[in-house]
């Protein structure tokens, strides 16, 4: 997770002629060493927290505009949806519904299910897990970029689903970037993280780093 400090370019962040963005140096870089390590097959997460207008939605244009030859899933989550199960799910999915397969299937009853478009009950893990092989499916032929913006706001179940994606992304070139501005919603607990990754003072195996006074903290999550 990367921490972004105050006194830093706004989500209108000016680029420079080759188009980086100015004082995020550090930043881009991570983005760029998460798609370079898919593309060799390794995938990975990263959440960007701070406070509004700080530059989170710039960095998730820079990384989006930067993997063109990824499949692209993006979404922004909205307050009046926060309440919705699997809103998020639905908005990020909806370009390769097309992919599903036959709803006789278990993974696909749940997936469809869960994107309202099945009846029965909604089994969390098996909508995790149906995603996660959906997304693994896609990364086949190239690799999966699925960005989130306001995920402050992001329904709990696709947030679950998310953390499932995340924690497994690493045996294939799926990279999940979430931008929030609260790692707590009122009256729901813990967000943000969902990657059961803790801080440590060094960069370990996990790929974790401990904050530093008004300097970014980073948390490389499902490395």
């Amino acid at each position: 997770m990367t921490r972004l400090p105050h006194g830093r370019p706004s989500d209108g962040a000016p680029a420079d002629a080759a188009g980086e963005l100015c004082g995020r140096g550090e930043e881009t870089a991570l983005l760029d060493e998460l798609l370079a390590q898919a593309r060799d097959g390794t995938g990975g997460a990263l959440v960007l927290w701070g406070e509004p207008g700080v530059g989170k939605s710039a960095l998730l244009r820079y990384v989006h505009d930067r993997a063109a030859d990824f499949v692209r899933l993006s979404h922004s989550a909205t307050r009046p949806e926060a309440d919705l199960a699997h809103a998020g799910l639905h908005g990020l999915l909806r370009p390769v519904t097309d992919r599903i397969e036959s709803p006789t299937t278990a993974r696909a009853a749940a997936l469809r299910a869960a994107l309202g478009e099945g009846g029965g009950p909604v089994d969390r893990l098996a909508v995790g897990a149906a995603v996660l092989s959906l997304l693994c499916e896609l990364a086949e032929r190239q690799p999966v970029l699925v960005v989130v913006d306001d995920g402050q706001w992001l329904d709990e179940a696709t947030g679950l689903c998310l953390g499932i994606v995340a924690r497994r992304a690493r045996a294939h070139p799926v990279v999940v970037v979430l931008a929030t501005t609260a790692i707590r919603r009122p009256g729901r607990g813990r967000v943000w993280p969902p990657y059961g990754s803790t801080p440590s003072p060094t960069r370990a195996p996990g790929g974790c780093w401990r904050p530093r006074p008004r300097s970014p903290t980073r948390r490389r999550c499902a490395r």
